[in-house]
C-alpha cells in the first residue's frame, strides 16, 4: 500500500491549506515564511514537502493550478528528498546515535549561510524546519536574521503543532497556515483507493481521530485487525458461557485489549484510557460488539475493562 503523496492535491482533507498554497504559486504571492500548524498525523509535514516541490517545479506554468506536476527531474528530485535547493532541519542524533531533543544553534546558523548561497537547480531555496516547537532559545534567535531579513527567492516552513511555543516575533512574521483533523469519510474513501476492503477501510479512519498518517501507517499493521477479530470471537464465546467460565474468558478479554490499545495511538481521543482505545476496536462502547455484516451483539456488563 502506497501512502506517499506525490502533489498537494493528494493530501487527504485538507481542501482549505492547499488551496491557499496553490493560490500563492499561481498568484505568484508567495511569503518568504509559513508556519505550518494543526494536530500531528494530519499532513503538515508532507504538505511541506510537497510546497516545496510545487515551488520548484519545472513545469508550473503548465500545469496553471498551482500544484507540481510531480514528473519533472526537479520534482523527482524532491520526492527523494535529494533536491539541491530543499532542505529539511530537524532533530539530529548525537555522537552515541540518539537522538537530540532539540534543533541546535549550529544547525540553524548553517541554514543561515546556506541561504545567502546561489540556487542550484530550482526557482526558490526552501527551508522546512520540522518541528519548528523545538528549536531552542538561540536557536530561534539565530533564525529571526533571516524571517526579518529574507534572501531573494528564499522560503522558510516553520512545521509544528505547538504554535505556542514559537517566539512570538516569527509568529507575527511567518503567513499561518492551519490544517485540521481530517473527516473519516475522507481517510475511509483514500484507504479503499488503496485496496483496503470496505469494512477494515471504516474502522481504521474512526480509530485514526483524523489522523491520516496514523490510519495509512496502521493499514500496513495486520495485526491490529487480527487483534480486533480475536475480541470479538472471545466476547461472542463469552456470551456463551455459564458465569464461571465467563469470568475466565473475561481476563482473556482485558489481556487482549490492552494489546489492543498499544496499536491504537492515544491522541485518539484526549484523555481516553487504554481501555476505552480498545472498546473502539471491539465496537463502540464496549458492550455493544458489531456482527460481521453490521449487525449487533450485546456483551455482558461484567467484562473487566472494556
Amino acid at each position: 500500500m502506497s501512502d506517499a503523496p506525490s502533489r498537494l492535491d493528494d493530501l487527504i482533507g485538507q481542501d482549505r491549506p492547499v488551496t491557499v498554497l496553490k493560490n500563492a504559486i499561481r498568484r505568484d504571492r508567495v511569503a518568504h515564511a509559513y508556519l505550518f500548524h494543526g494536530p500531528e498525523g494530519v499532513g503538515k509535514s508532507t504538505a511541506a514537502r510537497l510546497f516545496a516541490q510545487a515551488l520548484n517545479c519545472e513545469r508550473i506554468d503548465e500545469t496553471g493550478d498551482g500544484d507540481a506536476c510531480g514528473e519533472c527531474r526537479s520534482c523527482l528530485l524532491a520526492a527523494r528528498d535529494g533536491h539541491p535547493d530543499v532542505r529539511v532541519i530537524t532533530l539530529e542524533a548525537d555522537e552515541k546515535g540518539r537522538l537530540r531533543t532539540e534543533i541546535a544553534i549550529d544547525q540553524v546558523r548553517q541554514l543561515i549561510h546556506d541561504a545567502h548561497l546561489k540556487r542550484v537547480l530550482g526557482r526558490n531555496k526552501v527551508y522546512i524546519i520540522d518541528p519548528a516547537d523545538r528549536m531552542n532559545q538561540s536557536s530561534a534567535n539565530a533564525l529571526l536574521k533571516v524571517v526579518e531579513e529574507p534572501p531573494s527567492r528564499v522560503v522558510l516552513i516553520l512545521v509544528t503543532s505547538h504554535p505556542a511555543s514559537l517566539l512570538p516575533t516569527i509568529l507575527s512574521r511567518s503567513q499561518k497556515v492551519a490544517f485540521q483533523i481530517a473527516g473519516t469519510e475522507a481517510i475511509e474513501r483514500h484507504l479503499q483507493t488503496q485496496g483496503m476492503d470496505e469494512t477494515a477501510a471504516r474502522l481504521l479512519a474512526v480509530l485514526s481521530g483524523g489522523r491520516p498518517a496514523w490510519a495509512l501507517r496502521a493499514a500496513r499493521r495486520p495485526e491490529l485487525l487480527e487483534a480486533r477479530k480475536r475480541l470479538l470471537d472471545l466476547c461472542v464465546e463469552m456470551d456463551r458461557l455459564p458465569l464461571g467460565a465467563s469470568l475466565r474468558v473475561a481476563e482473556r478479554i482485558r489481556e487482549e485489549a490492552e494489546q489492543v490499545a498499544s496499536l491504537v495511538p492515544a491522541p485518539v481521543h484526549a484523555g481516553q484510557s487504554a481501555a476505552g482505545r480498545a472498546a473502539l476496536v471491539s465496537g463502540g462502547d464496549g458492550l455493544v460488539v458489531p456482527g460481521p455484516y453490521g449487525g449487533g451483539h450485546r456483551g455482558r456488563s461484567a467484562q473487566p475493562g472494556l
